[in-house]
C-alpha cells in the first residue's frame, strides 16, 4: 500500500499511484445527463476499488453517505484505509454484489487492480476490446500524464497483455443490494453507482421489488456482451426511471463498454 496525491493536492492510499490519478479523473463521466449528488445524498458505490468516487463525493457535499463495496482483499484494504478518513459517514464492505448471496472467484490483476473481476472470460474471449480500451486511455490519458497520448498505437497491445500478468484468485462473498438495505436500514439511496468489470446486470437483478422505490439514480458502466445494454435498460424502465441515457464510455472508445444513465423522474 502506497500514498499518492491526487491533481489538487488530495492525499489518498492506493495500490498504484497512476491509477489512482486516472480513476480520480475520469470521476466526471459518472455525473453526466443530469446524474447529481446533492448535500445529504445516501451513495452505493458498487466495484469501489481504493474508494476514489466515495472521497470525492465526501469533500465535495455536506452530510453525504457512502456506501462502498469492494469484494478483492488486497483492495479492500487500501479503502478501508481511505474510508477510515470520514469516520461513519464512509462504510466500507468487503464484499461483492451481485443478483444473490454466494462465494466467487475473483482474479485480481496486480499491475491492473481496476480490471479485477469475477468474470475473466470477457477479456480472455475478446482481448481485442482490451487493447482498444487501452489504447484510447492512452489517448485520453490526464494532464499529469499527457505524455502518453503520442506513444504509437501498437504498444497498447503490449499494455493491454502486461496489465494482466500474473493474476491472484480470491473467493470473495457476494450479497445483494437488498440485503445491505435490509441489514444497515437504508431508506433511499440517491445514487447508485456501478462500475463491476462485468457484473452490473447481475448487481440490478440482485434488487428485490420492495427496494427499487428506494433508489432515484442510477449510474453502470456496461460490458455490451450478450445484448447486456438493452437488458439494462428494459429492467431500469420496468422499475420505473423514465429518463435513460445510454453513451459509449469516451475513456475506453471501441471496446464495446457503454455508460447507462437513469433517473427516475425526467429532468
Amino acid at each position: 500500500m502506497h500514498t499518492t496525491h491526487l491533481h489538487d493536492g488530495t492525499q489518498v492510499y492506493c495500490i498504484r499511484s497512476a491509477e489512482a490519478k486516472v480513476l480520480d479523473y475520469h470521476i466526471a463521466g459518472y455525473l453526466q445527463h443530469g446524474i447529481h449528488v446533492s448535500d445529504n445524498d445516501v451513495v452505493f458505490d458498487v466495484g469501489a476499488n481504493i474508494g476514489i468516487f466515495g472521497l470525492r463525493t465526501l469533500l465535495n457535499h455536506k452530510n453525504t453517505q457512502v456506501f462502498a463495496f469492494e469484494p478483492v482483499p488486497t483492495i479492500f484494504a487500501v479503502l478501508q484505509k481511505n474510508a477510515d478518513k470520514f469516520g461513519t459517514s464512509f462504510r466500507a464492505f468487503n464484499v461483492g454484489i451481485g443478483k444473490e448471496e454466494s462465494t466467487q472467484t475473483f482474479q485480481y490483476y496486480p499491475n491492473s487492480p481496476a480490471l479485477s473481476t469475477a468474470h475473466p472470460e470477457v477479456w480472455d474471449a475478446h482481448p481485442e476490446d482490451l487493447e482498444k480500451a487501452t489504447l484510447s486511455q492512452i489517448r485520453n490519458a490526464p494532464p499529469a500524464f499527457a505524455f502518453l497520448r503520442y506513444l504509437p498505437s501498437f504498444v497498447a497491445k503490449w499494455v493491454a497483455k502486461s496489465l494482466r500478468n500474473k493474476p491472484v484468485s480470491f473467493e470473495c462473498n457476494i450479497r445483494t443490494i437488498s440485503q445491505i438495505i435490509e441489514k444497515e436500514n437504508v431508506t433511499r439511496i440517491d445514487l447508485l453507482k456501478i462500475d463491476c468489470e462485468g457484473a452490473e446486470y447481475d448487481v440490478l437483478q440482485g434488487i428485490a421489488e420492495k427496494d427499487w422505490d428506494k433508489i432515484r439514480q442510477v449510474v453502470a458502466e456496461v460490458y455490451n456482451a450478450d445484448n447486456r445494454v438493452e437488458k439494462v435498460k428494459q429492467l431500469l424502465k420496468s422499475k420505473g426511471f423514465a429518463d435513460i441515457t445510454i453513451e459509449e464510455d469516451n475513456a475506453v472508445g471501441g471496446a464495446n463498454l457503454y455508460n447507462v444513465y437513469a433517473l427516475r423522474v425526467k429532468n
